[in-house]
């Protein structure tokens, strides 16, 4: 009866009704958090993608002053743009597009996202005949979509095969929000996707981030995993280009090698951080919780402990529904670095994961200067990781949402819209950041 009692109890706590919309600029979570009620001194970014540029309002998508599509977008002012692979290229969307400038230049690439337009955000953006049916690009653009690698979606479901419908999780838009982002990595050779965003913020060696993420049901089923997937990568103050962290996910593989297209057994757990060439090591690292190893002499990896989280057990039955991670470094490029991961699903309660003290990162690439949105497979590249096939038989999207970076303790999960009752209340109801538990 007490087992049966206590999982009642977090599955209350856990479906919580929708709370009323919030209005960016005035009272969506990054505006508290950034000068609100919840002003936090030690913030370095906080993103909850309510911005309406991101989706139809003003300067929308594709806003530009000339041919370089996407330019003067909400998106591009706010984080800067991706890589080439992630940007309309010359010529693109075909035809002329029902929402602002093909891409007309010279150039390798435009600055414009591409971003997925449903019929629903056409219609949003005033788009009509075609535009009101299944894409809004133009009549001539019928691959547009299909191309794009990320969507920004406003109420959507967190299932790969819906449009625009409600999500799952604990409210139907995380903390008062209407909107998220979804990467995209469509199927088929070629379709790599790539790095949509980079948020420039003052470099530190302490990092705390809490973030909300989802996966779909056709994670597996779409033989994505078989080969890196990479998430959000941070780049370091060396310049080097090369975003050589990942945190608090790392790439779908985690080192250890999955039947085809299966989860890896940490996944999607496993933080990894570069060290300059021929210089990585683990000796003197005290193990915790969790497990650290180097790969070659490129990067340490950090691994959740297998005893606290089973992708089979404790992620699968969650497809299609937003978790929560924590993710807590300090004195990074140092002899006494400590990192920490705890995770929130509608069955765990901010269980630590991760705990690796004692880790010397001495020889890391530097401080950390750079938050980069990113989204790449491996799996569909054909010219070097997988040249003859087979790739991606599905599209496949990963969510995220209410992202809140600071030089110190991560928030708690109920800060960012976690939780039900009287917990989520009071967590939204206002006061300073403290941030959350890092015993």
């Amino acid at each position: 009866m007490r087992i049966v009692l206590a999982s009642a109890l977090l599955v209350w706590l856990w479906c919580a009704p929708a709370f009323a919309a919030c209005t960016d600029g005035v009272d969506c979570y990054c505006d508290r958090v950034d000068g609100g009620d919840l002003n936090d001194t030690l913030l370095l970014m906080c993103e909850d993608f309510e911005n309406p540029g991101y989706y139809s309002g003003s300067p929308n998508f594709a806003a530009s002053t000339g041919s370089l599509r996407g330019e003067i977008s909400a998106w591009a002012l706010t984080h800067q743009n991706g890589v080439g692979s992630a940007l309309w290229s010359p010529g693109d969307p075909t035809g002329t597009p029902y929402v602002g400038p093909q891409c007309a230049t010279a150039q390798q690439v435009c600055v414009g996202l591409k971003e997925y337009c449903s019929a629903a955000q056409g219609t949003e953006v005033g788009v009509t005949g075609d535009g009101g049916g299944v894409n809004c690009w133009g009549s001539a653009s019928f691959d547009a979509n299909d191309l794009a690698y990320a969507d920004m979606q406003k109420t959507a479901n967190l299932d790969y095969k819906a449009e625009i419908t409600d999500l799952a999780g604990p409210t139907t838009e995380l903390a008062n929000g209407q909107q998220h982002l979804a990467y995209r990595i469509p199927e088929g050779q070629g379709r790599t996707s790539g790095l949509v965003g980079v948020h420039p913020f003052t470099s530190s060696d302490t990092i705390g981030i809490t973030i909300a993420m989802a996966l779909p049901s056709n994670i597996e089923d779409s033989n994505i995993l078989t080969l890196p997937w990479k998430f959000d990568e941070w780049e370091n103050v060396s310049g080097s280009g090369l975003k050589y962290n990942m945190f608090p996910f790392g790439n779908s593989l985690c080192v250890d090698e999955p039947a085809s297209g299966n989860m890896a057994n940490e996944f999607p757990f496993c933080p990894f951080f570069g060290t300059q060439q021929s210089s990585c090591s683990t000796a003197g690292a005290t193990q915790t919780v969790g497990s650290i190893s180097c790969n070659s002499t490129i990067a340490w990896y950090l691994f959740a402990d297998g005893a606290l989280w089973d992708p089979q057990t404790d992620l699968l039955p969650h497809l299609d529904n937003w978790i929560c991670a924590r993710f807590f470094i300090e004195n990074y490029m140092t002899s006494s670095t400590r990192a920490r991961l705890w995770v929130t699903t509608p069955d765990i309660d901010d269980r630590l994961i991760i705990d690796i003290s004692t880790w010397d990162t001495t020889q890391g690439r530097g401080e950390f200067n750079e938050y980069v949105f990113g989204s790449y497979s491996n799996y569909n590249d054909d010219t070097i990781n997988n040249p003859t096939g087979p790739w991606s038989t599905e599209t496949t999207y990963r969510h995220e949402d209410n992202i809140h970076i600071r030089s110190g303790t991560p928030v708690s999960c109920a800060q960012i819209g976690f939780g039900a009752g009287a917990a989520a209340s009071a967590s939204m109801a206002g006061g300073s950041i403290t941030g959350g538990s890092a015993n």
